[in-house]
């Protein structure tokens, strides 16, 4: 073998030594898999130091592992074996500090999401295990938070409002939002989504099993290319625990879930009221939303700020026992167009499906509780 053959092979060598991502046994790495002792710092500077060499996987074997919010960083993978269970913190201090985050359509500053990615790119959680966000203790706190703003007021009752007041300019938030939302605004405690990209490319959910979300569960905010495929969503009877909810993204591909919570399964929004038509640039061509006459306010001539919901495939879905089976709600000015349902089945409907202010519908297969749906 000549010296340049040598030095070829050696080239080659190294450069696959470069391209392959290394993949990390966390409990290997000394992450406590009894559910007793935080593995945040771990965790997070497992991906810090993956992202700084191109990337790479966080494998977590059977256990259980206490975490708080976790921040993923382009070109990571959480992958969880079967028996595996990422446990996130009853303390809310976990999830702090404020974070930008996107709640019900409103950009604040406001807890960490449990999982967490900014201006990030490949990224991925997949595997058998579970995700497991205890939800319990945020909802109790905010039924406490909800029933003492009714029956006493705007005070404070926990040292997170006064932080929130002081983290966000509240004068804006007030003035970008309409009337029928300053009541949630007064609450100042919100709780965090479970898993929430903002602004991402490529994120990929498959196969895991996530339960007992605080908030909304699955919520990437204006993310292009999210794969959702195969995921078990299972939050016992609990308030506002939407399964998946992408809000200003594009090309959405969400396919054999299993979704059971405590309020919509699937919903496409496009974030809320002013600050949403000055984020989304030119709303007439990108936002989507399910209802368009979600807000209680008045109506308004069609202009580059109405929004549009058109071209939706929907198919190979199976309902159970619901309350509206299928709504599509346009505005008299702006009709919702181009939806096709294929293969949706539904039993047990307590109401009647709503169609408003809505043309070129295909239904092709569609059944409530027996009957066709032309």
């Amino acid at each position: 073998m000549n010296k340049r053959t040598f030095l070829s092979l050696l080239l080659c060598v190294c450069c696959l030594s470069f391209l392959h991502a290394e993949r990390v046994d966390m409990q290997q790495a000394g992450a406590d898999v009894q559910g007793r002792k935080l593995n945040t710092a771990l965790i997070n500077s497992t991906i810090d130091r993956l992202n700084a060499h191109g990337g790479g996987t966080l494998f977590f074997p059977a256990g259980t592992y206490l975490t708080g919010s976790i921040h993923m960083k382009s070109n990571i993978t959480l992958e969880l074996e079967a028996g595996a269970t990422l446990k996130f913190s009853e303390n809310f201090d976990d999830f702090l500090p404020y974070v930008e985050v996107r709640h019900e359509g409103i950009m604040m500053k406001s807890f960490q999401p449990l999982i967490y990615a900014v201006d990030a790119e490949n990224i991925t959680i997949k595997g058998e295990g579970t995700l497991d966000g205890q939800g319990k203790a945020w909802w109790t706190e905010f039924f406490r938070v909800l029933v003492d703003l009714r029956d006493n007021g705007k005070r404070n009752i926990n040292k997170y409002q006064p932080m929130f007041e002081k983290e966000n300019d509240l004068k804006a938030l007030y003035a970008e939002t309409n009337e029928d939302w300053h009541g949630t605004l007064d609450r100042r405690f919100f709780r965090p989504p479970f898993i929430h990209p903002i602004r991402c490319k490529n994120v990929r959910i498959e196969g895991v099993k996530i339960i007992n979300s605080p908030f909304w569960t699955v919520n990437p905010e204006f993310c292009d290319n999210v794969t959702i495929k195969g995921i078990t969503i299972h939050n016992v009877p609990s308030p506002n625990t939407d399964g998946i909810n992408p809000e200003s993204c594009k090309n959405v591909h969400i396919s054999d879930c299993h979704i059971s919570v405590g309020d919509d399964c699937i919903t496409i929004k496009s974030g809320r009221d002013l600050q949403a038509r000055k984020l989304g640039g030119n709303i007439k061509k990108e936002a989507i939303v399910l209802n368009l006459k979600y807000s209680k306010m008045p109506a308004e001539p069609k202009s580059d700020r109405t929004p549009e919901f058109r071209n939706i495939y929907v198919s190979g879905v199976t309902v159970r026992d619901v309350n509206t089976p299928i709504m599509v709600v346009g505005l008299p000015e702006a009709p919702i167009t181009g939806i096709v349902m294929r293969d949706v089945y539904i039993q047990n409907a307590k109401q009647r499906c709503v169609f408003e202010d809505c043309k070129d519908l295909v239904l092709d297969d569609v059944y409530v509780d027996g009957k066709e749906i032309k």
